[in-house]
Formats: C-alpha cells, structure tokens, sequence
C-alpha cells in the first residue's frame, strides 16, 4: 500500500510549490510595474534643449552696402516721401523738391491774380488755371472783388512791356472766365510784373496778391529790384507766391512775400486755399 501513496504526496507537493513560484512571481511583477510608475516620465516636449549662441557670417559689402550694418531703417508708409534720381546718376533728370511745409492759413481779401503765360508754365496752365478760376469763383462768394493781370514777356511788335492788365479789380466770375483762355509763350520777366501788379493793388487797401509763377528770368537785376520791392511792399500790399515746377526760385520774391510755396502741381488746390483763404 505504502508503493501507491508516495506518488500521490509528490503530487501534491509539485502543485504547490508552482502555486508559490505563480504567487512569487506575480509580486515580483507588481513590484516592478510600482517602481517604474514612482519613476519621473519625461515627454519629449520637456526634454531642456541647449541652443549655441546664433551667428551670423558677415555680409561682404556690394555697391548698395554702407557699411557693416545694413540692416534698412523702418519707413513710414503715411509720409509723403519724394523719390528722385541723383543727378551724379543721371544728369538729365532734375532732382525733385521735398515737399514744401504748409502754408500759414490766412482770411480772404479782395486779390489780383497774377499769372505767368510764359513758356515755362505751358505744362501746368491746363491744371493751374482750371484751379484758379475756381479760386476766383470762392473768393466772390466770399464778397471778395479779383483782378486778373497775366505776364511773360513782350510778343508783339511796339509791345515794351511783358505784363498784361487783363481785368480791373471787380466780379470774380469776370475772372473765372478769362482765366482758362490765355495762351503760352515767351519768357518769364516776372519782377517787373511784380513790381507793377503791386503798385495797382495798392489802391485797393488790404489787396492781396497771388503770384502763380514758373520762375524768373531776370529782366531787372536784384540792386535795383529788392529796394523797389521793398517800397512796394510798404504800401501794405500782401504777395503770395507759388512756385510751380523745377525751375529755379527766385530768392529775392521767396525772402520778401508774406508767405511762398512750391507745390507739386496735384498740391495746387489745397495751396490755393491756403494763400487766398478760400
């Protein structure tokens, strides 16, 4: 009997030490599944990244390059900024002008336009003169008489002057008319013009005048003309000059009018308004 039991109880023993080596093993298993989730898990977002100092190879300097910093300065879209060619560059294109500060708003006054016809204006009389009727026609809806003269220098023969007096000082809407109907030619003896509008207007107290020029070609030489200019002035007479164009000023009217702007010719309405005050 004995020979029949000993394999039962080695039986028995065998089932459970497996059942102790399963126990065992399932908390070895826990234990390691506990230590690996005390550990700190790291995410690849979290991971510190260590960046070298950023360098920039120098630039080699070309034509357009100052110097070793090129870096371009910020530019304002909003201003009004004048490009223009450098005559070193291309001597046959004038160097535009900044453009001028505004003028002092003044009131309205009973105003003489004068106007050069000569030459230099023909590629601004279509606009110019369009604009200065409507002037003229604000200044009488102001109560404002205008007087219109026009100038170059003499066309005709026994003509010994340049100036024109086309209309007295009277109805503005008289003005508006002839205004746009002069044409262009000869050159611009604008300071005698000057000169003789002045002494005109000066019967009419607080007259102003409106000088609408391409320049000057100078038919009396500064000696004589910045003491004669000067005395005219004195009669209270206001002078207001507008530059057109790329020609050169003239200083001596830019010194001593009451106020002077060299717009560009899209500019010519808001100047008008500003000198006349309409």
């Amino acid at each position: 009997m004995a020979r029949h039991l000993a394999p039962r109880s080695n039986f028995a023993i065998a089932r459970w030490l497996l059942a102790l080596l399963a126990i065992s093993a399932l908390l070895l298993l826990a234990g390691a599944v506990a230590l690996l989730s005390s550990k700190p898990s790291f995410r690849a977002d979290q991971v510190p990244v260590t960046t070298a100092p950023e360098t920039t190879a120098p630039e080699t300097a070309g034509p357009e390059t100052a110097g070793p910093d090129t870096t371009a300065p910020p530019t304002n879209s909003s201003e009004n900024t004048v490009i223009s060619s450098p005559a070193s560059l291309n001597p046959s294109v004038e160097e535009s002008s900044p453009p001028p500060p505004p003028l002092p708003r003044t009131t309205p006054a009973d105003t003489l336009i004068l106007l050069d016809t000569s030459h230099r204006m023909a590629p601004f009389y279509p606009a110019a003169s369009a604009e200065l009727a409507a002037t003229a026609q604000a200044l009488g809806a102001a109560g404002k008489q205008v007087a219109l003269w026009n100038y170059s220098s003499p066309l005709n023969p026994g003509i010994t002057v340049g100036y024109r007096d086309n209309l007295g000082f009277g109805p503005a809407q008289d003005v508006a008319t002839a205004v746009v109907q002069f044409g262009t030619g000869g050159v611009p003896q604008t300071r005698s013009a000057v000169l003789a509008a002045i002494n005109y207007a000066a019967a009419v107290p607080g007259s102003r005048i409106v000088l609408v020029t391409a320049g000057t070609e100078a038919d009396i030489d500064e000696a004589a003309f910045i003491p004669a200019l000067e005395q005219a002035l004195g009669t209270g007479v206001e002078l207001a000059v507008i530059h057109l164009g790329q020609m050169p000023v003239d200083e001596v009217l830019r010194e001593h009018a009451k106020t002077f702007a060299h717009p560009a010719i899209e500019a010519l309405p808001e100047t008008l308004s500003q000198a006349t005050g309409v």
